[in-house]
């Protein structure tokens, strides 16, 4: 496991993203580059000794602080299913720049990742953490080098843009400009900063079910005035903040209703669920999160209810 301390800079290797230009600067140090390399998802089984003449017998072993296997030798055997993550970008995450947002570099760069998989590229994962560049230049700084393997499981629901993994500095403008004000609202608004998280891990709940009902909480944590008339209410509430009033709020109050019942199938019926109602799910929360992040504020239950009533 990596070790991270609040005195790290940290280096995020993007899989699932092609970047139409060399590098980006997208404010307070943050860089995204390309880069090329690949992580090899494998497993090593470590056989021990069949003698006990001591540690020196076993063919591999821990150093002394039991930190790091050493001393590999034939015992031990690659199992087959070999993956490939091919890594095509690289996030520099300056421990500057986290504290700007009052958190360390790894929620920073969960915070960056999370908001261009919402604008840029939902296609994107972070693949491997280190905290040195992962463009090594000699074998010193390789031997220096410390990988973490992060996002390496498969994915539940596979999103891509129009533009598939394709991504310009333009798409990316967004997110240099949302990124601090946004993660400084996340932090004073705690059901925000979960419904930003909810979106991101739904990507990568393998059971639609679950992802659905995951997405759901974060809208009622948003929306959820009480424990009482949650359809009707709920999607009243997502409705006026997101539509004036007018025969489009009505179509998207109805909308947001049909929704609510599969997120109750979901949760009470133990009905599967298929991949459209968790993707329209999703999309509607993104586009609750893009308002929010636009206006740089969570309203207030007083706010949706005059926004519900017109007062």
């Amino acid at each position: 496991m990596l070790t991270i301390s609040p005195e790290d800079d940290l280096y995020l290797g993007l899989s699932g993203i092609d970047l139409q230009f060399e590098q980006l600067d997208l404010g307070e140090g943050i860089r995204l580059a390309k880069t090329k390399s690949v992580l090899l998802g494998n497993y090593m089984m470590v056989f021990e000794s069949l003698k006990d003449d001591g540690i020196r017998d076993r063919p591999m072993r821990k150093d002394e602080d039991g930190s790091t296997w050493i001393n590999v030798t034939r015992e031990t055997k690659p199992l087959p299913g070999l993956q490939e993550y091919r890594i095509s970008a690289e996030l520099h995450i300056p421990k500057a720049a986290s504290a700007r947002i009052g958190r360390d570099a790894f929620h920073l760069a969960r915070w960056v990742v999370a908001l261009m998989r919402i604008w840029s590229a939902p296609s994107v994962t972070a693949t491997v953490i280190s905290k040195l560049p992962l463009a090594v230049c000699d074998m010193k700084e390789l031997e220096d080098l410390q990988l973490f393997p992060f996002e390496t499981q498969a994915r539940g629901i596979y999103l891509e843009s129009h533009s598939g993994r394709s991504v310009t500095e333009e798409r990316l403008c967004w997110v240099r400009d949302s990124w601090l004000s946004g993660g400084r609202l996340a932090n004073e608004r705690k059901e925000f900063r979960l419904a930003v998280e909810a979106l991101d891990q739904a990507h990568f709940i393998p059971d639609h079910a679950l992802g659905l009902l995951l997405v759901w909480a974060a809208l009622e944590g948003l929306f959820s005035p009480t424990r009482s008339e949650l359809r009707f209410r709920v999607s009243s509430l997502i409705a006026s903040f997101l539509e004036p009033p007018g025969p489009q709020r009505k179509l998207v109050h109805s909308e947001v209703m049909k929704l609510y019942d599969k997120r109750s199938s979901a949760a009470h019926d133990r009905s599967s669920i298929d991949r459209k109602a968790l993707f329209d799910s999703m999309s509607l929360l993104r586009r609750i999160v893009i308002k929010i992040l636009s206006d740089s504020h969570v309203p207030s239950r007083d706010e949706l209810e005059a926004l519900l009533f017109g007062g």
